[in-house]
């Protein structure tokens, strides 16, 4: 074993749960992570650090200076650069060892079977509720791990779906879409950095366990509240009603 290798990663190898063998996964896991934002900062940050050997990034924003409260990943002098770029470099610098590749646009409809094509597991960062459900409708079609996670005011959910395993996915859990207009943003209800960089964390932390075997498919949505340090569970079903998607026009 590379020296280099043990000693960047020999507190994870330690632990009797993890081992040699999960960080060798990790070495060879291939994640996307749609959303550089508040939640794919802390989720790229710790996933890079962890050795995930391969992580695409999917953004077309640029850096705004509303955005360093929270999405810690970037600086003063980053505001109005591309999102993407100044994370890749980022990243690199804290692990060259791994490979990141980007994307310098939004995730739609007409790209995501293109961006996503080379990845197992989509980590959605987003707060489009028409991307969440696309984003999982495409997971559910190709047979990848699709890890919600959510943000509103003080409180946040967090979940990892993998339909092939279990025949639950998010949008067999959410059956219709609200419009995007009836839940309040960020820039018009608010919110303090921590929460969604303790969600984003949550989501690599659940991605990682069930990558590395360490735990089994969760059934269970989680939920926190920030306000007074609660955490919550419920437990998901099957929906007999819930249409598999057959072909790339029932995402698309």
């Amino acid at each position: 074993m590379d020296v280099h290798f043990f000693n960047r990663y020999q507190r994870q190898i330690q632990l009797k749960e993890f081992g040699l063998e999960a960080q060798q996964k990790l070495s060879n896991a291939k994640i996307l992570i749609v959303g550089v934002g508040g939640l794919g900062c802390p989720a790229a940050q710790y996933l890079a650090g962890a050795g995930v050997g391969n992580i695409g990034l999917v953004d077309g924003d640029k850096v705004e200076l509303h955005n360093l409260h929270r999405q810690v990943l970037y600086a003063t002098e980053d505001v109005g650069k591309s999102k993407v770029e100044v994370a890749q470099q980022k990243l690199q610098g804290l692990n060259p060892s791994i490979d990141i590749h980007i994307f310098n646009e939004h995730i739609t409809a007409d790209n995501v079977f293109d961006i996503a094509a080379d990845y197992d597991f989509i980590l959605d960062g987003t707060d489009q509720f028409a991307t969440r459900y696309l984003l999982d409708k495409y997971c559910v079609l190709e047979s990848k791990v699709y890890v919600y996670g959510s943000v509103y005011a003080f409180e946040g959910q967090v979940a990892l779906f993998d339909y092939a395993k279990n025949n639950i996915c998010y949008q067999s859990l959410f059956s219709k879409a609200p419009k995007q207009s009836d839940v309040p943003s960020c820039s018009e209800n608010g919110i303090l950095g921590f929460l969604p960089s303790i969600i984003g964390s949550m989501q690599a932390l659940e991605l990682v366990k069930y990558l590395c075997g360490v735990t089994e498919l969760s059934r269970e949505l989680i939920h926190y509240n920030a306000l007074n340090q609660q955490m919550y569970k419920t437990t998901m079903s099957t929906n007999e009603h819930y249409v598999t998607p057959q072909n790339k026009s029932d995402v698309v």
